[in-house]
């Protein structure tokens, strides 16, 4: 009888232990969620002679003590045959600086920007960057490829 008292004791501590535990991890996960995360519209469109571009928002978030930029493009191929994003236009971020983009979508022969898209189809792009800061605007500078067509930029207002 007395084992049996004793056993339900220790299982009434192991339980109120094991829900501090969820407790804290309850509490983490909030901390989590409110660090930097929002999305922000991105409301342009470029169009050049090979290519037309349009941007979903953007979402900006910390990982790891560092902060990013995820960017996604619809694009439109303007050329008159198949070709892939790379071929049409490159991009790049300032923030201050050019930010480095770190998805590896560059170094990746089967990402979005190496997809052979067919003339006149929309296919989407995405990239992230590696941001300086989580509050100063971010320039986006699109250099397309047709020697004829100049930059165009866009800017992101973080904060």
């Amino acid at each position: 009888m007395k084992k049996l008292i004793v056993m339900l004791g220790a299982a009434v501590l192991l339980v109120g232990c094991g829900e501090a535990t969820v407790t804290e991890e309850t509490e983490e996960e909030e901390v989590i969620e409110e660090s930097i995360e929002r999305e922000v519209a991105i409301n342009e469109e470029l169009t050049f002679d090979n290519i037309e571009l349009s941007f979903d928002p953007a979402q900006i978030y910390e990982e790891d003590g560092s902060y990013f930029i995820d960017m996604s493009m619809d694009w439109r191929n303007s050329y008159n045959g198949e070709t892939t994003f790379n071929s049409l236009a490159d991009v790049e971020l300032y923030q201050n600086e050019e930010l480095a983009e770190t998805s590896g979508a560059y170094d990746d022969k089967n990402s979005d920007v190496y997809f052979p898209n067919s003339a006149g189809r929309l296919w989407s792009v995405e990239l992230t960057y590696e941001l300086q800061d989580a509050t100063a605007p971010v320039r986006v500078v699109i250099n397309p490829a047709a020697e004829d067509d100049e930059s165009q930029e866009v800017i992101i207002e973080i904060d």
